[in-house]
């Protein structure tokens, strides 16, 4: 990251001499200044604190950020886990995401820091309800690309009724489970997760709008996305 405090000042305003080095003709040619004025688009200010575990034969990082993300559309909080593999098995780092997704709040993140911060300030794309494969994409899937697919569109879907408070997304998280039960039915597979997945369906058919809005506030469905993401890795 450049520090631009270090740049020569003029008139109050900071000025970058740029040095082009053309592919063909005079080297070294040095073009007039160019002034330039930054204006921050959006903002992100946290704490991250971190560990180095042992786990399972495999040393993984644990980050925990604590802050916040400003952008003119106004502010959302910073309360982020991250887990990364530094050496072992993705096997141990999976196991290790399972511990921590039993406890209860916590969710999967599908947005980085960054496409928050530009949604926040006007310049990203709000989440919106996605269609779901037509019968010739799906068709063209296989087993694992299926059930992928299927919890891609759950999680879409989850963020715009977590992030954005905006239940429109539930008809598409509820397709998101339906298309990971057609792809085990079209492969004939039972992994072990198979009996919750069908619990949830069942469970979610029967809630109203206040039902539906505490089930995503207890997250306890965490442990079932991270059981189908490691039978995908497996």
């Amino acid at each position: 990251m450049p520090d631009l405090n270090i740049m020569p000042l003029l008139r109050g305003t900071r000025r970058i001499w740029a040095i082009f080095l053309p592919l063909s003709g005079p080297r070294g040619r040095i073009w007039p200044p160019c002034r330039l004025h930054f204006f921050p688009q959006f903002r992100t200010d946290f704490l991250r604190r971190h560990w180095l575990i042992a786990y399972e034969g495999a040393e993984i990082e644990l980050a925990w950020d604590q802050g916040e993300i400003a952008g003119k559309g106004g502010y959302e909080a910073i309360d982020e886990l991250e887990l990364e593999l530094k050496t072992g098995s993705t096997a141990a780092l999976l196991a290790l995401a399972a511990l921590l997704g039993a406890i209860p709040g916590l969710r999967l993140g599908v947005q980085s820091k960054a496409q928050r911060g530009y949604r926040l300030a006007g310049l990203g794309k709000a989440l919106v309800p996605r269609i779901v494969p037509s019968l010739a994409q799906w068709d063209a899937l296989s087993l694992r690309q299926r059930v992928q697919a299927g919890l891609e569109h759950w999680q879409h879907h989850e963020q715009i009724c977590v992030l954005q408070q905006d239940m429109s997304g539930w008809p598409g998280l509820m397709a998101g489970l339906a298309l990971i039960a057609q792809g085990l039915d079209a492969g004939h597979a039972h992994p072990e997760w198979v009996q919750r997945l069908t619990d949830t369906r069942t469970e979610l058919a029967k809630l109203d709008e206040a039902g539906q809005a505490t089930w995503l506030s207890r997250a306890d469905y965490v442990p079932l996305q991270l059981a189908i993401i490691a039978w995908l890795q497996s």
